[in-house]
């Protein structure tokens, strides 16, 4: 005969059962009980699916070795097997008659129950059973997870304000360009750092000045003082002897024949502009070269045409006042530089950056030309000596601590120090500084003391222990988590003793 077969598990309960009983469509339905596994079944549920079967046309056995299942099948008139073989090979036994009334079923159904739980509390009559011990249990239970809530669900915050106070010393320092050994000595090191700045300043020029604006010409005269011709090349150089050497340059190629009677006549221009080339006749008698010796040469007319002219010229104190307002903004842009290359808290020796030196000066227009503005661009390097702020911090902070009271404690970051004075060497390699140190510090507190010392304590009694037992500025304060709390944990680890 074909049966469904439904294998249970240790998740399975009545319903689930139930559920999957109610999709067999065979009139066999074995269920197969897990030999390893615990099912949520009791006796009374069986009858239940028993009965469930009976409802589906449809009658249940079971396959199971456990003893307990066993005698409670059979209790109730379910076929039993060792193995799913068996039970497909096996007979059965007869199954009720299924074609009841449905009033009969109810009623032989109710009476069946009732039976069973007669039944089931006669054989189930245990010391566990019995209502004083199942509350007995329940309140051990109860007391187990307060014991464990009133470990780990509250927490607490004590703070507490020890005495400060405030400590001073006052130390002189020597900063050398030597390294010193360590800071012990009482000598730091001197660092330096070098800053590249540049920069281009403009100025309006209102001086005047007469500037040279065109050049003198005029005509001299070559004459022949050797037995040979002679030639004399355009750009020849004549010159005059008194009052001033001004030199003209011939504009053309000249030829002188053999004798004294030779001469030529060519005209020169000055070589340099201004009314100096406007020269009396017969004033250039000199000839640079070779040709000093074979010639001799004169002016027979002036030179004219030479003109100075009134122009607006920058002057030597126009470009001195230029330079200092170039440096100064330079040595500005320097100072704002350093911020950059030295930490907040590193000093400066002295305060202001040094000119180092000069790599570009150029001056618009160069010196003598004329020009109503003037320009300046300068490339600069500057130089600085500074003391590092960890050292001076190092060596405040070592001072301090040789001072400092056993009771006490240093605040973190309470450590300041200003520069009272310096003063440098004569060599200028040896600066000393007074420093003024200061700082906050504080009486030690043993804070696994204090817990150890409130643990399960109500709040006003650990506030009046904590009192009785430490000096502090300001009365301590509790605050528990939940606040409704009575009594501070037990446990270290939920206390947190916070010191300011």
């Amino acid at each position: 005969m074909k049966t469904q077969i439904i294998t249970l598990a240790g998740h399975d309960d009545l319903i689930s059962v139930r559920d999957r009983m109610s999709w067999a469509k065979s009139p066999r339905i074995l269920l197969v009980w897990p030999a390893y596994e615990q099912v949520p079944l009791r006796p009374l549920d069986l009858r239940i699916l028993q009965q469930h079967a009976r409802e589906l046309g449809a009658q249940l056995g079971l396959v199971t070795r456990r003893t307990n299942v066993r005698r409670d099948a059979e209790a109730f008139g379910i076929p039993t097997f060792r193995t799913s073989a068996e039970a497909q090979r096996g007979l059965w036994a007869r199954r009720q008659t299924l074609g009841r009334s449905s009033a009969s079923r109810g009623g032989s159904r109710v009476v069946d129950l009732r039976e069973t739980r007669a039944r089931l509390r006669q054989a189930g009559t245990t010391w566990s059973s019995r209502p004083f011990v199942r509350v007995f249990f329940f309140a051990i239970a109860v007391l187990a997870v307060c014991g464990l809530a009133s470990l780990f669900v509250p927490r607490a915050t004590i703070e507490l304000s020890p005495i400060s106070k405030q400590q001073n010393a006052r130390l002189e320092i020597e900063v050398s360009s030597i390294p010193p050994s360590s800071v012990l000595t009482g000598v730091v090191p001197a660092r330096e750092v070098h800053i590249e700045v540049s920069g281009t300043q403009t100025t309006r020029v209102h001086s005047q000045s007469e500037v040279p604006t065109s050049k003198a010409i005029g005509t001299v005269r070559f004459q022949s003082l050797a037995d040979a011709p002679a030639l004399i090349p355009s750009g020849t150089v004549v010159y005059s002897l008194a009052p001033s050497a001004v030199r003209f340059a011939t504009l053309a190629e000249a030829r002188l024949d053999a004798g004294d009677g030779g001469f030529a006549e060519v005209p020169v221009e000055s070589l340099e502009a201004g009314e100096i080339g406007n020269l009396p006749a017969n004033a250039l008698q000199g000839v640079e070269g070779i040709l000093a010796a074979s010639v001799s040469v004169t002016n027979p007319a002036p030179t004219t045409g030479g003109v100075d002219a009134a122009e607006t010229v920058p002057s030597q104190s126009d470009r001195a006042i230029l330079r200092a307002s170039l440096l100064e903004q330079l040595e500005a842009e320097a100072q704002a530089g350093l911020g950059a290359l030295v930490d907040k808290d590193d000093v400066i020796l002295p305060a202001q950056p040094a000119l180092d030196f000069i790599a570009e000066e150029i001056f618009d227009p160069p010196t003598g030309q004329p020009g109503s503005v003037l320009g300046l661009t300068m490339g600069v390097t500057y130089s600085a000596t500074y003391v590092k702020g960890s050292d001076l911090r190092a060596l405040a902070e070592l001072t301090l601590n040789s001072s400092l009271p056993p009771e006490f404690a240093a605040r973190p970051g309470t450590l300041e120090y200003r520069i009272v004075s310096s003063s440098t060497s004569t060599e200028g390699r040896v600066w000393r500084l007074e420093l003024e140190a200061s700082r906050t510090i504080v009486r030690r507190l043993d804070a696994d003391a204090v817990n150890q010392s409130i643990r399960g304590k109500s709040t006003g009694r650990a506030l009046a222990d904590v009192q009785s037992t430490l000096t502090l500025s300001a009365p301590p304060e509790i605050r528990l988590s939940p606040p409704w709390w009575p009594w501070l944990p037990l446990v270290p680890f939920r206390i947190s003793v916070v010191i300011d």
